[in-house]
């Protein structure tokens, strides 16, 4: 059996053999962001995404999810080529009856509320952000 493994470009994996032939498919946009992410995402995946939660901010492309075993807290990456501060506006003026609180927990600003009966969390770095479901207490 040949398990040869040939790397095309970054994040397309090709696996020749009789077992197994895959393709991952990630968005180039992403590949900087999230360098680890595997599978093209669909956030249809994610189920905790509460009925009334806005678009994303223009220049943001998914990039993975991710879940805990349970369920509980979901996660979704975005790739954004717009600064931190300007995705943070874009959920804080979508979201006004979210209670949203924008602090600085020490790792720069986020945003924090809940709506739909979700809590929600979005974290920015450089480059990407993160926003975290999860059922509200």
């Amino acid at each position: 059996m040949n398990t040869s493994v040939k790397t095309t470009r970054p994040y397309a994996l090709a696996v020749s053999g009789a077992l197994c032939a895959a393709v991952l498919v990630v968005p180039e946009e992403c590949l900087t962001a999230y360098p680890v992410a595997m599978t093209a995402p669909d956030l249809g995946d994610v189920e905790l995404v509460p009925a009334d939660w806005p678009g994303t901010p223009g220049g943001a492309t998914l990039c993975q999810t991710t879940s805990t075993a349970d369920g509980s807290i979901e996660t979704v990456d975005y790739a954004a080529t717009m600064p931190a501060a300007e995705v943070l506006d874009h959920y804080e003026a979508a979201l006004p009856g979210a209670g949203v609180v924008r602090a600085d927990e020490g790792m720069g600003e986020q945003l924090s509320g809940s709506t739909g009966g979700v809590a929600f969390e979005i974290t920015t770095r450089d480059g990407a952000y993160s926003v975290v479901f999860a059922a509200a207490r």
